[in-house]
C-alpha cells in the first residue's frame, strides 16, 4: 500500500517499507526509491523538511528486525532536535 509524505514530495509503501520521489503530474518513481533502514543516508534537508505527521506516520509503521528501539526516525540524526 502506498502512502503520500506530503510534507516531502514522496510516498512510501509501507509493505515494503521503501520512499519514492513522487512526481508532479501524479505518480511516482519507482525506480528511485531508498529503503527506510538507509533515511541516515539520504539528504539532510529531505530529513528536516519532514513534517511531524510525516514522522509520525513512518514510526508507526512495524519495525523491521533489524531496527533497535533507539533507530526509529525520531531518534536520528537532525529530526529529533526538530520535534
Amino acid at each position: 500500500m502506498i502512502v503520500e509524505l506530503k510534507s516531502v514530495a514522496s510516498v512510501i509503501d509501507i509493505k515494503t517499507k521503501i520512499i519514492y520521489p513522487k512526481y508532479q503530474m501524479g505518480g511516482y518513481d519507482k525506480l528511485s526509491g531508498k529503503h527506510i533502514d538507509d533515511l541516515d543516508k539520504l539528504d539532510e534537508r529531505f530529513v528536516n523538511e519532514m513534517s511531524e505527521a510525516d514522522i509520525t506516520l513512518i514510526n508507526e509503521l512495524p519495525k523491521t528486525k533489524k531496527l533497535t528501539p533507539y533507530e526509529d526516525l525520531y531518534r536520528r540524526r537532525g529530526v529529533r532536535s526538530k520535534y
